[in-house]
């Protein structure tokens, strides 16, 4: 019998979203999380699904820590890494609304007056600037660049850039994604305030949708819900989100939450913080790409496949939020690893704009690998499908789990090797390539 990692039934997900029946979702949708967790992309994972009668479910696999027991639930926290910004830009918009600031206001009329931020050809940084990611400012300040980690940086240090970076355009010339500019944004809204930024989020956001799983420091009861982040399935240490970063990344939130920040954003209330939430929906700048860019929000596709999105990466998180006003759906994904959510929230949000075929760990044919493979040198591999893992083994050492990174390729993290496979024109897989410390061998199919 031939194994798949996920049961038919998450063919279903190919009906359109504004059409799929109640009781096919549930079971779809909980098969892509085990299957995320089951391909070893995540240690744990947890989805939330806003359906276009209001309704909102949670689907949820694995644990908090790669062999722990403790399981991910509805009620879990993660790193929502940059979809932090949202809450940063509703939060400029908010103030502006109480007239403590306009978006308008040049950043520097909020900062130390030694701190001098560079005009260019007349042109002086607003508020709007840093939330449309049209300051000009690098993603982060160069020189403090620490591996794969832009975090922390001081105030000083932040204070120390501004005064010596030479823009090389001007402010709203072009968009650049730019950490450092909501880190900005975060401390000018704290400065004028008065206030820390998780106070203010707490005050004026939070509160006010009933979101108690979330902030930016835990303690007690909620502290013991976080996730632990990992890199290639391994524990990671997680890195502060202080006083300058905040705004750009700082929060942390759990799925049942963020739940109930998305369904706010598809509300018609006329409060003041509904108001905020559709401002910043609103397109303003073109990006790079075929996006349009809010306050923080991207803005994809048009009518009803408009769809309204951010995303997170922290050192071990991946997040995803989504929604499309004219369908009133909304997903949310969270993960304790590096591997991307996107396209997974994407297809659960919109199964008719983002097909499963993009799912390409969702359903992996692993028989279709098993089989021995020689190279011309006489090495074998022998490939063993236990379970819905690929495991190999090469001559007479022992057999290693490989993970699914991409379509046909596989990486075992403990040895850093990756497989390759190479399929004829009938789909077969014909040659398996070992790719090891630069160098990639063939081992055609032999049986």
């Amino acid at each position: 019998m031939r194994v798949i990692t996920v049961l038919a039934t998450i063919l279903l997900l190919f009906t359109p979203a504004y059409v799929m029946g109640s009781s096919a979702e549930p079971v779809a949708v909980q098969h892509l999380a085990d299957a995320f967790v089951q391909s070893k992309r995540a240690p744990g994972i947890a989805i939330g699904v806003l359906d276009e009668t209001g309704r909102i479910r949670t689907y949820c696999a694995g644990t908090l820590e790669v062999g722990g027991g403790q399981q991910v639930t509805e009620d879990t926290i993660f790193e929502i890494g940059s979809i932090s910004k949202v809450f940063t830009a509703t939060l400029a918009h908010f103030l502006e609304q109480q007239g403590s600031l306009s978006l308008s206001d040049p950043v520097g009329v909020h900062l130390p007056d030694e701190v001098d931020v560079k005009v260019v050809d007349g042109n002086e940084i607003m508020l709007w600037h840093l939330a449309t990611h049209t300051s000009g400012l690098p993603i982060v300040p160069a020189r403090l660049k620490s591996g794969e980690s832009y975090y922390p940086f001081s105030l000083d240090q932040l204070y120390e850039f501004l005064v010596n970076w030479k823009p090389d355009r001007a402010p709203g010339e072009a968009y650049l994604y730019s950490n450092l500019g909501y880190g900005l944004l975060g401390l000018v809204l704290e400065l004028n305030q008065k206030a820390s930024f998780e106070a203010l989020v707490q005050r004026h956001i939070l509160r006010q949708l009933n979101m108690k799983s979330t902030g930016c420091m835990f303690e007690g009861a909620l502290a013991d819900r976080l996730a632990t982040p990992h890199r290639d399935n391994q524990p990671v240490s997680a890195r502060p989100w202080t006083r300058p970063t905040a705004g750009a990344g700082g929060i942390k939130s759990s799925v049942k939450d963020l739940m109930l920040f998305a369904r706010a954003n598809l509300a018609n209330s006329k409060s003041h913080l509904h108001r905020s939430l559709r401002a910043c929906q609103v397109p303003r700048v073109k990006a790079k790409s075929r996006d349009r860019v809010g306050l923080a929000w991207h803005v994809s596709g048009e009518s009803s496949e408009r769809i309204i999105h951010h995303g997170g990466a922290t050192n071990g998180f991946r997040s995803f939020m989504a929604f499309m006003p004219d369908r009133g759906r909304a997903v949310v994904v969270l993960a304790n690893s590096t591997q991307d959510v996107g396209t997974l929230g994407r297809h659960i949000l919109a199964p008719d704009v983002v097909g499963i075929e993009k799912l390409y760990w969702a359903s992996i044919d692993f028989d279709g690998y098993v089989g021995s493979y020689r190279s011309a040198s006489g090495g074998r591999f022998v490939i063993e499908n236990r379970n819905g893992e690929l495991f190999a083994r090469l001559d007479k050492q022992n057999f290693h789990a490989f993970r699914p990174i991409g379509e046909d390729l596989f990486l075992n993290d403990r040895y850093k090797a990756r497989l390759r496979f190479e399929r004829d024109s009938q789909g077969r897989v014909r040659t398996l390539f070992l790719k090891q410390k630069g160098a990639e061998s063939a081992y055609p199919r032999v049986n």
